[in-house]
């Protein structure tokens, strides 16, 4: 979230308009993948107390598959 605030902050002047779309798509993500990561944490202490079923791994997944697309994005554009 910090970095797509910094982003936000930092890259139009030097990318130009597009960032600041990027950034807000960066910002919408992080928080949805928090709200996500704090409720699935309350998932977890719940089915750990009332020994339930554990969420499964769908979290996870969006999370590298966020973090690995925003490192394709990263070197992309290093490499232009």
């Amino acid at each position: 979230m910090l970095g797509s605030l910094v982003a936000l902050r930092l890259l139009p002047p030097v990318l130009g308009q597009w960032s600041i779309a990027i950034s807000f798509l960066g910002l919408g993500l992080a928080a949805f993948l928090w709200r996500q990561a704090a409720r699935r944490a309350s998932d977890t202490a719940e089915a750990l107390e009332t020994a339930g079923h554990l969420p499964d791994g769908t979290l996870l997944l969006q999370l590298g598959v966020t973090v690995t697309g925003a490192g394709l994005l990263a070197l992309l554009y290093i490499l232009r």
